[in-house]
């Protein structure tokens, strides 16, 4: 959807209560001729559904490019590194380091991998940068000697460790399997195992231009993500319509308990398409780091590091827009079903469904 009205003085209001932001969380509204930027001072989430509008923390406009341009990836840029998860003298806090070495000892009791076979341990993305969020991830990189059956297996047990948030932060852990050296460039790195810096944050300069087109491409997998729901919603609400008629006394129900039955088996199914939709889209962002296939967001430029993959800044952009949440809490009644619960109440509050 494309907001086509001239933004001015008079309208801005209008806009703003569309996209239920309140005038107290705006910093500045930039007007270009066919794009819009709203600068905010919250963390709080906005469901943005114009094409042409962005809300972001930090905002510049390059009129000689007619595009927006954001600093490093699409976060703005802080004066520290997370003091939750780094202590004052830029060492991972013991604690979640040590959760880490126990997921990865568990992951070696467990038979998914060899831990003498690990060469590389690297915590990697935003949080070794000053352009973390409060939830960003804390991607543990293993880089690991195994065959591709063996890469695949422990790849697919992974769902099992990530998402956790490392103690005492709002940060979830997330690991990635490599089985090939990783370039890192002028990228910031961690190294995990001797609590070293392989290149400091602090020399990083991270502008990223042709931010518009990313846009675009990410807004093609919200869409994806909009019709799954649209149907997941729509299949619901004609479940609830049959067990309605179900228990009327004055209607024949000769056929309504197989069409119950069917509009409950299609609601799996759509919870399931949406958890798909979620491994997809983290399929995306691991495969930025995976391999040499730098599909960078700056053609001939110096910046090589998989943090400026294409795919890793759709990801980014989805996640700004409140997707991700959207799928976890779809992947999570999605496994209570699984296990034989009933999810009646969730999916009502999940796709806010008026019952009636």
């Amino acid at each position: 959807m494309i907001y086509e009205e001239k933004i001015n003085k008079n309208n801005v209001s209008k806009l703003l209560q569309e996209l239920r932001l309140e005038k107290r969380y705006i910093d500045r509204v930039y007007c270009y001729r066919d794009a819009i930027a709203i600068d905010v001072n919250t963390d709080k989430k906005i469901y943005n559904r114009f094409d042409n509008v962005y809300i972001c923390n930090e905002s510049k406009y390059d009129e000689s490019k007619h595009t927006l341009v954001y600093e490093s990836i699409i976060d703005v840029k802080r004066s520290k590194l997370d003091p939750k998860v780094w202590t004052k003298d830029k060492k991972l806090k013991p604690k979640i380091k040590q959760v880490m070495l126990d997921d990865l000892q568990d992951m070696a009791n467990n038979g998914i991998i060899d831990k003498e076979k690990i060469t590389k341990l690297l915590l990697l993305g935003s949080i070794v940068t000053y352009n973390y969020t409060k939830d960003a991830d804390l991607d543990v990189n293993v880089s690991i000697e195994m065959d591709d059956d063996e890469l695949t297996i422990a790849k697919e047990a992974l769902n099992t460790y990530n998402g956790k948030n490392a103690p005492g932060t709002t940060h979830p852990i997330n690991y990635f399997f490599r089985t090939t050296p990783i370039e890192l460039s002028d990228r910031p790195a961690y190294d995990i195992h001797t609590d070293e810096w392989l290149l400091d944050p602090d020399g990083e300069d991270t502008t990223i231009e042709n931010f518009r087109i990313i846009v675009e491409e990410a807004i093609s997998w919200c869409r994806k993500v909009d019709l799954d729901l649209g149907e997941l919603r729509r299949d619901f609400i004609e479940y609830l319509m049959y067990e309605y008629l179900l228990g009327e006394s004055n209607i024949k129900t000769e056929g309504i308990r197989d069409a119950l039955s069917d509009k409950e088996n299609e609601v799996k199914a759509g919870l399931d398409c949406l958890k798909q939709d979620l491994y997809a889209i983290k399929d995306l962002r691991a495969r930025a780091f995976e391999g040499d296939d730098f599909d960078l967001l700056l053609k001939g430029t110096a910046l090589v590091s998989p943090d400026y993959n294409t795919k890793n800044v759709i990801y980014k952009v989805i996640e700004r827009y409140g997707y991700l949440d959207i799928l976890h809490e779809a992947k999570e009644i999605h496994k209570k079903a699984s296990e034989g619960k009933d999810v009646k109440n969730d999916l009502i509050k999940f796709l806010k469904v008026d019952q009636k």
